[in-house]
């Protein structure tokens, strides 16, 4: 029996890129909209709100977006966008009124696989989703985390990542 090995390795790609999407995108608290484009994140918070008939208010400038989560069935959640002039996210801030909440989020970024990571110490990592840019994820004792742009080149963060031991 002959195996067309192309085939089936695009497939297995094809599995492993909808399994890692449905693993790290399944609630927007969840996801990092870091380095994607405005037009993504309103729609993804648009659909998030809709689907789960959610009270929010979505609220847009220039530069920025606001999302506030504040429905009774769910804990108050606050989101802020701001996009840099090529229209992709350069920060991303969240605020979670829920300590439970915010853990989930906080453990949920430290052991996310797919994310090239390293531990600066307990409240700072440097990372990257590929093929977006670099960044760096500050946990701050007050149940908030800022996703912002690195300046470091790739190549300095992957020499940083072997001398901590990381692949």
């Amino acid at each position: 029996m002959k195996y067309n090995y192309a085939y089936l390795l695009s497939m297995k790609s094809l599995l492993f890129f909808i399994i890692t999407i449905l693993q790290t995108n399944f609630a927007i608290g969840q996801m990092v909209q870091f380095g994607t484009h405005r037009t993504s994140v309103i729609k993804t918070l648009k659909k998030f709100t809709t689907k789960n008939h959610y009270n929010a208010i979505i609220t847009e400038t220039d530069s920025s977006i606001f999302f506030l989560l504040r429905d009774t069935t769910v804990f108050n959640y606050d989101k802020y966008y701001h996009f840099a002039m090529s229209g992709l996210c350069d920060l991303e801030f969240s605020s979670y009124s829920c300590d439970s909440c915010f853990r989930e989020y906080v453990n949920l970024l430290k052991n996310d696989w797919w994310m090239k990571k390293t531990k600066i110490n307990d409240t700072l990592y440097y990372g990257y989703y590929p093929p977006w840019p670099l960044m760096q994820i500050k946990i701050g004792s007050n149940r908030t985390v800022e996703i912002s742009g690195l300046t470091m080149d790739k190549k300095t963060f992957k020499a940083m990542r072997k001398n901590n031991g990381n692949k």
